[in-house]
């Protein structure tokens, strides 16, 4: 991984990505992923209907994380989440 994808964990809060989405360490620095896969523990079940434009529900993470994740996805599911925002980024 090159140095312009690594962000210093001090750019964030660093509480919150240390225990929800994790940090890694390279030569004494800590530094936070551009993005990591987690497990959605659990989202609420699709509503029919509920199509309209760019939908999204809760859902919370294996490690407590709340995001905001696309209708489609369901409790079990893998997706990576951008560091850098918090956000949804894609289903794995």
């Amino acid at each position: 991984m090159s140095n312009k994808n690594k962000v210093p964990i001090d750019a964030y809060s660093a509480d919150e990505f240390k225990s929800n989405l994790g940090s890694l360490t390279e030569s004494g620095v800590e530094y936070v992923p551009p993005s990591v896969e987690r497990e959605i523990q659990y989202t609420e079940p699709a509503v029919r209907g509920d199509t309209s434009g760019k939908v999204l529900k809760p859902a919370k993470l294996k490690t407590g994380f709340m995001v905001q994740v696309p209708l489609f996805c369901a409790t079990g599911d893998r997706i990576e989440i951008d560091t850098r925002t918090g956000e949804y980024r894609r289903r794995v």
